[in-house]
């Protein structure tokens, strides 16, 4: 029989996950023996970046990956310690912005620019650590724009950093990559190469933020456009386990909207044969009826929950075409942003989706 010391590590892994919002009841199971110790560590390490207390992480991470001839090593701070464990084999889930934002917290002045350290963490991390990632955030943007805070040079990730996915090792660490995030702009050389490696990607995260060009100055605001992720669309057809797929603002909304009719059809064209659990809209959305029947027309794809969050001037007629269309298959639909739904419609709407919010 077991005793609560040496209870198998799957048992205790289901104990540890309720201490997670406790941290300090975590830590102090490391402290029983080794046994908990190795359980308590890989739960502590899955997520550090969001796990544990920022304090000292970023030291133990340029502790850890930086190799010992790379110049930032040479400070005390970072002097090498010896380790019993390979901590960063156990991370199963990355957030470069939080990465950048940790390294910035501890950082000393030094001639090493930061985005230079964080890129060899990553590098680290992706090629020589052993790691397998579950969950990967690549804002390059939210990164970007956290190191330009912390510093009156522009240090923005450029193709010099996305170099690192060229390798043939990161094969290995994506290989069971289940959720990633990426944004709008500065990823289309990234999603080629991930799609390569990471085919069992399960939900797909996107950001979507301003670019100014003529033409936004034309419409004399900031606007943010679906089109800009038409290079993506030819590689959602590679995830055939896609069960979650959202789109929502990365920073402050456009000042205006944009017919996305276009992008809604082609969406639904190159969407995989698969059951998507939640099609998740939480920008500012403008089609015609007839676009939505498009894209259920062309679509491989069944869906259990569909949200329009910002439809600003999603009618009846829209409704009733998701309705007609979904082919009794919708189970949920929110239309929380909707402003010209009439209760009519939601309860002609409600013979065919079961649950409408609104």
């Amino acid at each position: 029989m077991s005793t609560v010391s040496t209870l198998p590590e799957l048992c205790l892994e289901e104990i540890f996950e309720c201490l997670l919002a406790n941290k300090s009841s975590l830590v102090s199971s490391l402290l029983v023996n080794r046994h908990w110790c190795k359980t308590a560590l890989r739960l502590l390490w899955r997520n550090p970046l969001l796990v544990q207390t920022k304090k000292g992480l970023g030291r133990q991470l340029v502790i850890l990956c930086l190799p010992a001839e790379h110049p930032l090593r040479a400070f005390p701070l970072f002097q090498q310690l010896e380790t019993t464990f390979p901590y960063t084999t156990m991370m199963k889930s990355l957030d470069l912005p939080l990465l950048c934002e940790t390294i910035e917290d501890e950082y000393i002045f030094t001639e090493t620019p930061i985005i230079y350290v964080v890129t060899a963490i990553l590098e680290k991390l992706l090629i020589d650590g052993g790691t397998v990632f579950f969950d990967l955030n690549l804002d390059f943007i939210a990164a970007s724009r956290r190191l330009a805070k912390s510093s009156c040079e522009n240090q923005s990730f450029t193709y010099n950093q996305f170099k690192i996915f060229n390798h043939p090792e990161v094969k290995n660490s994506l290989a069971m990559l289940r959720r990633l995030t990426i944004s709008n702009l500065r990823a289309d050389k990234i999603v080629p190469l991930i799609a390569k490696t990471s085919p069992n990607i399960t939900e797909l995260h996107i950001h979507l933020y301003s670019e100014y060009s003529e033409f936004t100055a034309f419409w004399g605001g900031f606007i943010c456009t679906l089109s800009s992720l038409n290079f993506l669309l030819p590689y959602l057809q590679g995830w055939r386990n896609l069960s979650v797929l959202s789109f929502a603002y990365g920073d402050v909304p456009p000042t205006r909207e944009i017919r996305e009719d276009y992008f809604l059809v082609e969406l639904g064209r190159n969407l995989p044969p698969t059951k998507i659990r939640d099609l998740i809209f939480d920008v500012y959305f403008d089609v015609m009826p007839n676009s939505i029947k498009q894209f259920f027309d062309v679509t491989r794809a069944s869906f259990q929950k569909i949200s329009f969050l910002k439809t600003i001037h999603f009618s009846d007629e829209h409704l009733n075409m998701i309705a007609l269309n979904s082919c009794g298959k919708l189970f949920e639909l929110d239309i929380s942003g909707a402003n010209h739904v009439t209760n009519e419609g939601l309860i002609k709407a409600k013979k065919s989706i079961p649950r409408i919010y609104q």
